[in-house]
């Protein structure tokens, strides 16, 4: 239990309260579910990504034993990259519903299927390596899902100028889900980009600085909420 509070020490408490902010997104994305079809499978990433987080702690409550082995840590790092992928997927599928453009569209199709190719053959690749080139792995393919998220992102926004928003932008759950989501890639590309240097030469540091991803992911859900509570008249 002391390893858990000095691993919440680490990051500043942020991951505690994203443990928190993952449940109230849960609830409101699943009471709110029907009048938000383009996100009808954001509860099962919520899941997932909760599940990470809870089997992330038991290992962590874990690492003072004698009896912990490397298959813990298989367990972990193979949900890592399925949430991961699952993520780029959920929100690749929800910027293509809310796209007009037939080709803007197949570009985000295309990408999907790249980026499910990539993510397999870099967890095959690594699969049996150190946990070191694991984690570099994963974040250069972290560094993929984010370039190619905000291409879809900025495709939104060309077809927003493009087109006369139907509603206010502000009682827009699309808009709020969108921003929300181009607020923490282009918040956390730069300690994307970082990251594998950093596992490396200063772990402290590396561990330190998911403090700001948590931060940013707490800023995208809360987002997400307030588009979920736009009021049904404002839904498109």
């Amino acid at each position: 239990m002391n390893r858990l509070i000095e691993s919440w020490e680490s990051t500043f408490y942020t991951d505690v309260i994203l443990y928190v902010v993952l449940f109230a997104t849960l609830f409101v994305s699943i009471s709110r579910r029907k009048y938000f079809p383009q996100l009808r499978l954001f509860p099962l990433y919520l899941v997932f990504f909760i599940l990470l987080t809870t089997s992330s702690y038991i290992r962590t409550s874990l690492e003072t034993t004698p009896y912990i082995s490397i298959m813990p840590f298989r367990v972990i790092i193979s949900q890592e990259y399925f949430v991961a992928l699952l993520e780029y997927f959920v929100f690749s599928i929800f910027i293509m519903k809310i796209l007009y453009t037939s080709h803007f569209k197949r570009i985000v199709q295309a990408s999907i299927a790249v980026t499910t190719i990539a993510f397999t053959l870099g967890y095959i690749f690594t699969f049996n390596v150190s946990s070191h080139a694991k984690y570099v792995m994963l974040h250069y393919l972290y560094l993929v899902e984010s370039a190619l998220l905000l291409l879809g992102v900025v495709f939104y926004y060309i077809e927003l100028f493009k087109f006369s928003p139907q509603s206010n932008l502000l009682k827009n759950p699309q808009f709020w889900v969108t921003s929300g989501l181009t607020f923490y890639l282009l918040c956390t590309l730069p300690i994307t980009i970082i990251s594998p240097h950093l596992l490396g030469v200063d772990r402290g540091l590396y561990i330190n600085m998911f403090s700001m991803i948590y931060t940013f992911y707490i800023i995208l859900f809360l987002m997400i909420i307030k588009g979920y509570l736009c009021r049904r008249t404002d839904l498109i």
